[in-house]
């Protein structure tokens, strides 16, 4: 999916059992994949999102999901943006079977990735679930996986934003990150050694 006037690809709620392997996600207007209001498992692997003008991933209130093996480089906004709206989740309804529930996201695994700011004004990650008290951050960080990423930030400092903390926003690195979620324990904040990232050579 590359150059389009609109998002890359867009798995529009009520998705589960679904891989998406090897996908391609260049230029695009605003996202490179949108995952939102899915019961999941969904995993995202072996893929390429980057120079989209808008977040390379971004994923509302989808539990089940998977990246790994990914290559998240030179998004616009944030390489992964994870939303949870309303904040105490989105109801749905399984359109198979009946079954109604709640989505937050939750149950995530984020392994073996390289998510890559280009520059300064890119994050790596941005977290829009509510503060340490939130229905949708508690959920989120309980029970998250995450390691084996690799991290990399122009200002390190500045590579992961929480907002609806103490404060409107709340700027972390990767220690601090680590210590918030529990998670990424065994990843790395270092410069990726990729070859000509500009023209899609990793």
């Amino acid at each position: 999916a590359v150059k389009n006037n609109t998002l890359g690809f867009w798995l529009d709620s009520d998705s589960s059992n679904v891989t998406i392997d090897r996908a391609f996600l260049h230029d695009n207007l605003t996202f490179g994949m949108f995952i939102e209001a899915n019961q999941g498992p969904i995993t995202v692997k072996g893929s390429v999102a980057c120079h989209n003008r808008g977040p390379g991933f971004f994923i509302n209130n989808s539990r089940d999901v998977t990246l790994e093996n990914n290559i998240l480089y030179g998004n616009e906004r944030a390489q992964v943006l994870l939303e949870g709206t309303p904040p105490d989740g989105r109801p749905m309804r399984n359109w198979e079977t009946g079954e109604q529930f709640t989505l937050v996201s939750e149950r995530w695994r984020i392994k073996d990735n390289d998510i890559v700011a280009k520059n300064a004004n890119q994050l790596l990650l941005e977290s829009n679930l509510g503060g340490s008290t939130s229905v949708a951050w508690t959920k989120f960080q309980r029970s998250l996986t995450a390691g084996k990423n690799l991290w990399y930030h122009p200002s390190e400092t500045h590579g992961f934003r929480m907002f609806g903390w103490s404060t409107e926003t709340k700027n972390v690195d990767l220690k601090e990150w680590s210590i918030l979620t529990n998670q990424d324990l065994d990843s790395a904040m270092t410069a990726p050694q990729f070859l000509d990232p500009d023209n899609h050579q990793f």
